[in-house]
């Protein structure tokens, strides 16, 4: 991906989690400090577990467990995606990719949890 590409896609992500953000929890922050903010156990769990495979640098697996675990039925859910989706998009593409993810498949995963409430990228 060339550099362009790369800040492009940069800004499509940033650019997305925010307008979700304002429209869902009417915060402009770039920073939801999820873990904070989360009152239901069953989302907690589902933080931590995220938290933990980031934290070991499993960037894939980390994302793969958000996308296959997400329900709209809970807003704690968005509200934890999104905070992930912050911290890696904050990240090189090149470290990405060192960890078996890409700001391709970033995007592409924001643009699952997106769908699951009508909204197309």
């Amino acid at each position: 991906m060339s550099v362009f590409e790369n800040d492009w896609m940069m800004r499509q992500i940033s650019s997305m989690t925010k307008m979700l953000r304002m429209m869902f929890f009417h915060k402009a922050s770039e920073e939801i400090t999820a873990e904070e903010e989360l009152k239901d156990e069953e989302t907690k769990v589902y933080y931590h577990t995220i938290y933990q495979l980031i934290q070991e640098d499993n960037y894939a697996q980390a994302m793969n467990y958000l996308v296959e675990h997400f329900t709209d039925k809970n807003l704690e859910y968005l509200k934890t995606a999104l905070a992930f989706f912050d911290y890696l998009n904050a990240k090189e593409d090149s470290e990405l990719r060192a960890h078996g993810y890409s700001k391709d498949q970033l995007y592409s995963d924001l643009n699952f949890i997106t769908k699951q409430y009508g909204i197309e990228l």
